[in-house]
């Protein structure tokens, strides 16, 4: 089963074409990796992706589980399971581990951190 379909996926960006008419199938329970030089449109695909402002002005299509995203902001595509992985950790310089943890969690009591 397809769990994301992209569809003749183009996108502009201060007047060249980054992604012009790509087309994929990523299956649910398999692994995929999308490699390249730099500059060849992969973190402009994962940000078209996941709905970063700047990049949901584009041709073609987002289908996540057989439904359209596109139109869809940041925050909704989020809540339906689609994110990025960074592959460094976001930094908080001066937060202590107690109130990183408590920025997510659902508890904000102190028993939760203990």
């Amino acid at each position: 089963m397809n769990i994301l379909e992209i569809k003749n996926l183009s996108l502009q960006m201060g007047g060249k074409k980054i992604l012009n008419d790509l087309s994929m199938d990523i299956w649910q329970g398999h692994v995929h990796a999308i490699v390249g030089v730099n500059g060849a449109g992969k973190s402009t695909l994962a940000n078209t992706i996941i709905g970063l402002s700047g990049y949901r002005d584009f041709a073609g299509d987002i289908l996540f589980k057989g439904n359209s995203i596109k139109g869809k902001g940041i925050d909704e595509r989020a809540k339906m399971g689609i994110t990025l992985a960074w592959q460094e950790p976001a930094r908080f310089e001066g937060l202590k581990v107690g109130d990183f943890i408590l920025a997510s969690a659902k508890d904000k009591s102190a028993e939760t951190v203990k």
